[in-house]
């Protein structure tokens, strides 16, 4: 299952996203949820090892919870409406003091 190895910015994400709504969000507005990845990375992996920008989100729009529209720096990222499902399902299931990402 995809959340066990989603990492919890990318819930975050997919949270800010989900409020969002049909508006979506610039992708470069997205860059402080894969710097803070980065930097909880670094706490527990070897320097050189982090994921790029591009496999942050990669990994997002490959599993189907994000998709893209327009181009370039004009990109925008919304959450495709299922996956406000996925974060449901989440809290639907796991009690907030058991939940992985306690911020959902």
């Amino acid at each position: 299952m995809n959340f066990n190895v989603i990492f919890g910015t990318q819930m975050d994400l997919l949270k800010h996203l989900s409020k969002k709504g049909t508006l979506g969000e610039k992708s470069i507005n997205l860059m402080s949820f894969y710097n803070e990845c980065l930097k909880r990375w670094r706490l527990r992996f070897p320097v050189g090892t982090s994921p790029t920008i591009i496999n942050y989100l990669e990994f997002l729009e490959n599993m189907g919870y994000i998709k893209y529209v327009g181009e370039c720096y004009e990109r925008i990222v919304k959450i495709k409406p299922h996956d406000n499902g996925f974060l449901s399902y989440i809290k639907d299931q796991y009690p907030a003091e058991y939940r992985p990402f306690r911020n959902l």
